[in-house]
């Protein structure tokens, strides 16, 4: 069973509708006794970080979280509560992957010291990079939760905080300065960008996590 974690906050619905689409077995669930058994979760995110780790302390998932063995897929916020701290709300999270998810500023450097004003948050269609695996010029990074889905593709963002590309990036997308758009450490994945709002693209994405 894939479990939806619901913890007050996040875009239950479209994730819930894209595994219907899809013909996977779901269950939206907040008790932890049920979410440690889970087969797969899902931990889908939309808010504030602060109060993201807040609702989680309250329904005691913070450990059931942080020890579960299984796939794991965290969504925009529920991919940021995967680093050790956040600026959103100087927030201490769930501390699985080293890092710390800053903010976009609204003024980057683009070309020979000139600034190009940045909208805040980033809201719309971004296109989404696999990096070059070190010392295998040539060669891309790639995973099972990736199969299918091309470079460069097109994927829904909705967010004011990053997180730098660093060990765990699967793929990178630029918005001022390049970020992590996926990531993975061991069963952990996450996605900055929101797959169940990403047409087609998205879907393959969810199908390859549902299949692991």
């Amino acid at each position: 069973m894939i479990i939806i974690i619901d913890y007050n906050s996040g875009n239950l619905t479209s994730v819930a509708n894209a595994l219907e689409r899809l013909k996977f077995e779901y269950k939206i669930c907040s008790k932890k006794e049920e979410i440690a058994k889970a087969d797969k979760i899902i931990f889908p995110g939309q808010g504030h970080n602060a109060q993201a780790m807040t609702e989680l302390k309250k329904l005691d998932l913070v450990d059931v979280i942080k020890n579960f063995k299984k796939p794991f897929l965290g969504i925009c916020v529920g991919m940021q509560l995967l680093y050790e701290f956040s600026e959103e709300g100087e927030t201490e999270c769930l501390g699985i992957l080293k890092g710390k998810v800053r903010k976009f500023s609204d003024q980057w450097s683009v070309v020979s010291g000139q600034y190009k004003k940045m909208k805040i948050p980033q809201i719309g269609w971004n296109n989404v990079s696999f990096p070059v695996i070190p010392a295998k010029a040539g060669i891309l990074k790639t995973d099972r939760i990736l199969k299918n889905i091309p470079n460069h593709s097109y994927f829904y963002f909705v967010h004011s905080y990053f997180c730098s590309v660093n060990e765990y990036t699967l793929a990178t997308c630029e918005y001022g300065n390049e970020f992590s758009a996926v990531v993975k450490k061991e069963n952990f994945y996450g996605t900055q960008f929101h797959p169940e709002k990403s047409g087609e693209v998205g879907m393959k994405l969810l199908k390859n996590f549902c299949d692991l």
